[in-house]
């Protein structure tokens, strides 16, 4: 049986992604997609079919990159984000 899409196309490519990283992508019930991380550690990972805001995909990828093992090398859209622990950077 095929895994139904996302509703929203930006979590649409973020499992995509995950796909393509070799998660395995699997339906939650019909209020989730559930990730599971292909590497020994067995990370798992929601991403909900009603997100809470506007702002839920940018948050779930800064989520896995902080904790599980999504691959750290790979720098996705963060939203212009400053990374912690460093300022912006004015105009000078």
């Amino acid at each position: 049986m095929p895994t139904r899409k996302h509703p929203r196309p930006e979590l649409r490519a973020l499992l995509k992604e995950a796909k393509a990283k070799g998660w395995r992508v699997v339906e939650g019930g019909d209020q989730q997609f559930k990730l599971y991380c292909p590497n020994p550690c067995r990370c798992i990972a929601t991403v909900r079919a009603t997100p809470s805001g506007s702002r839920y995909e940018r948050n779930k990828r800064r989520i896995l990159r902080r904790d599980t093992c999504w691959e750290a090398g790979d720098e996705a859209d963060d939203g212009g984000q400053v990374p912690h622990g460093q300022r912006p950077r004015g105009p000078r």
